[in-house]
């Protein structure tokens, strides 16, 4: 699992050797930026968006998600996301790993 790697996402992302497709700056999260990556085949017809969450834990700790849609997704900037696309989100990959700041 994702958040068992000590380097949680990024570490997954590196091992996979994932093809970063698009990045944008978060509008509702700034510094952060969210990312879309390609998936390999052997994991479906998806790709892989990689956000922060805005508020931080109670520890201080800011998690970090990884969100599967579907493979038309051409940009991670929200004009481009259809309005459910968290429901559309399958939970393969969506796992959360703690940044602490």
């Amino acid at each position: 699992m994702v958040e068992q790697m000590p380097d949680g996402w990024p570490a997954f992302v590196d091992a996979a050797k994932l093809k970063l497709l698009d990045e944008c700056p978060d509008p509702g999260n700034a510094p952060h930026t969210v990312r879309l990556y390609a998936l390999p085949a052997a994991l479906g017809s998806h790709k892989l968006i990689i956000v922060h969450n805005a508020s931080l834990s109670r520890d201080g700790s800011r998690r970090t998600y990884g969100i599967t849609v579907n493979a038309n997704v051409r940009s991670p900037s929200r004009q481009s996301l259809p309005p459910s696309a968290s429901q559309q989100s399958n939970t393969l990959l969506l796992a959360g790993q703690r940044d602490v700041l």
